[in-house]
């Protein structure tokens, strides 16, 4: 690596956009228009944070993050016996893009670490990395024993191929996932037949009435007792509005007899639906 640019503004980022859209994931979480609305909307976060890593060719990484406070609780069995507030540079979400691979990955992690002053965070997060992966298994290797987290929650992420049409996606499942659907599907339509509407929400005139709806199916899930799956907080706002003026935001809400009963967000971005 000949060369390491840290963006530490929004005014920086904003220099180096083009290099990051052209090195971007298919993750929306990286997006850089979705890191800083994270940032501008969110109380606990400082400021964005990139590092651009070129070689005599050009660039060749990016690693999008944000600078924050968060809370790192500590358990022992149910009970958390520590909770500090520490400051953070976390890596976003498909964060690491480019060319991140065996012979690139030492350097990139090396030029994030010493993208940041002595002292300035306490701790450096690198999120949802891919179990295995090479950005884990070096960054795990290259940690020294006490200063990486333990007993991490591991969370699997799904993902399918779309085909062309729902019997073809069905015929890759199995024999009693396919009976399930139709089950459930032949019931939706005897009980409520025309009643049963699915409404799509993409633009920023429609997103009170999303919100409101979706809100109120949420507070009846066990999602809302746990604290997931839908939020009414002023960043989410924010970020839905981004999608959604951006063309990338899908949001589905069934209802039935004109209640709203249930309901499904994402984003269309780069080719790949992600769940919201």
């Amino acid at each position: 690596m000949s060369s390491v640019e840290v963006a530490r503004s929004i005014e920086e980022v904003l220099a180096v956009r083009s290099v990051w859209q052209t090195l971007q994931s298919p993750f929306v979480t990286s997006d850089h228009e979705f890191v800083l609305a994270y940032v501008e909307n969110t109380p606990d976060a400082i400021r964005p944070h990139a590092v651009v890593l070129r070689d005599e060719r050009g660039p060749i990484a990016l690693v999008a993050g944000r600078v924050e406070d968060v809370r790192l609780p500590a358990r022992l069995g149910p009970k958390t016996v520590l909770n500090p507030e520490v400051r953070s540079l976390t890596i976003t979400y498909g964060g690491f893009m480019g060319r991140v691979d065996e012979a690139t990955v030492p350097s990139i992690l090396a030029a994030v670490k010493e993208s940041v002053e002595p002292g300035e965070v306490d701790v450096i997060r690198l999120r949802m990395l891919t179990v295995g992966s090479t950005v884990h298994t070096v960054a795990t290797r290259s940690s020294p024993l006490l200063r990486r987290e333990h007993f991490s929650t591991q969370m699997a992420h799904w993902q399918a191929e779309i085909p062309s049409s729902l019997d073809e996606f069905l015929a890759r499942r199995s024999r009693r996932r396919r009976e399930s659907v139709r089950r459930y599907s032949k019931r939706l339509e005897k009980t409520y037949g025309d009643e049963a509407q699915v409404e799509i929400f993409r633009s920023r005139d429609q997103i009170d009435r999303l919100f409101a709806d979706s809100a109120l199916i949420h507070r009846e899930t066990y999602q809302s007792v746990l604290g997931v799956g839908f939020s009414e907080e002023p960043v989410q706002r924010a970020l839905t509005e981004l999608a959604m003026d951006r063309g990338w935001f899908r949001g589905y809400v069934l209802y039935l007899n004109g209640t709203p009963a249930a309901f499904w967000h994402g984003n269309a971005y780069k080719g790949v639906f992600g769940i919201g």
